[in-house]
């Protein structure tokens, strides 16, 4: 079985800056823990009997998404890879908070998304797009949705 290390490792020949490799060592490390994820809610929801069919969709949706980030990674298209994980995280959260578990106060994770950009990108540009579009994502689906009811907001 492979070490931590080396799972962590994946693509890291592929960049020169230490700063750059560190990037790719958090997005391995975060990529591993959402494959973990996700495949611990497939089985968890086969095996419990709620698993329905979009639910399974969205699920092997993010197990290849994810996996995918593995190999972008390995043939040195690290930016890629980040704005691939990047843009399944908001759309997974976007999905869930929206239709699955609609109501249950999932929208206050999109700062999740503003974070990671910190993490991934060095342009301001994009910390404040993110940010942008995490409280648009957070505010208009209810607009439109009539989620919660407007005093909360």
């Amino acid at each position: 079985m492979a070490s931590f290390s080396s799972l962590a490792n994946i693509g890291i020949n592929n960049v020169i800056t230490t700063r750059e490799q560190k990037k790719v060592r958090v997005l391995n490390t975060a990529v591993w823990i959402s494959l973990i994820h996700a495949a611990f809610f497939l089985l968890f929801d086969f095996l419990g009997n709620s698993l329905n069919a979009s639910r399974m969709i969205a699920l092997f949706v993010e197990l290849f998404v994810y996996a995918s980030v593995f190999i972008l990674q390995h043939k040195g298209l690290v930016k890629i890879a980040r704005w691939s994980f990047i843009i399944t995280v908001f759309a997974n959260l976007f999905y869930h908070s929206n239709f699955v578990f609609k109501g249950f106060y999932g929208e206050y994770q999109y700062i999740v998304v503003a974070l990671l950009s910190l993490i991934f990108f060095d342009r301001k540009v994009i910390h404040y797009s993110f940010l942008i579009i995490s409280i648009a994502a957070f505010y208009l689906p209810n607009k439109y949705l009539h989620i919660y009811p407007d005093q909360y907001f």
